[in-house]
């Protein structure tokens, strides 16, 4: 089953399997972020899995009613836009850092 799922208390992180097996956070998120499902379409998967890391509540929809939704409420589509883009500005800004700064750069970055 496909969801979009929306954090409304709490925190959790979503985590990918790298090609090694290790496992990687992608991304902590708190109240009011999505974890995943927002521009999938049909016959895609989760690209990754979610893990409370304490005590949270989620909302989550199928995929197929979200749509219906967001056709009925043009509101959740601006707004699945606009998280899909940001999503992209983040992954822009890290591509870049990865090509362009070195390791202790980057680490010293994280650490403050």
């Amino acid at each position: 089953m496909r969801l979009v799922s929306l954090v409304t208390a709490g925190h959790a992180k979503t985590v990918r399997h790298s090609a090694v097996g290790k496992l990687v956070i992608l991304h902590v998120h708190g109240p009011g972020d999505v974890l995943d499902g927002v521009g999938h379409g049909l016959g895609s998967t989760h690209s990754a899995g979610a893990y409370a890391m304490e005590h949270c509540r989620i909302l989550s929809w199928e995929l197929a009613d979200f749509e219906t939704l967001s056709r009925r409420f043009p509101v959740l589509l601006r707004n699945s836009m606009r998280i899909l883009t940001q999503r992209m500005r983040t992954l822009e800004g890290r591509v870049h850092e990865f090509a362009t700064e070195r390791v202790p750069q980057r680490l010293a970055r994280v650490l403050l």
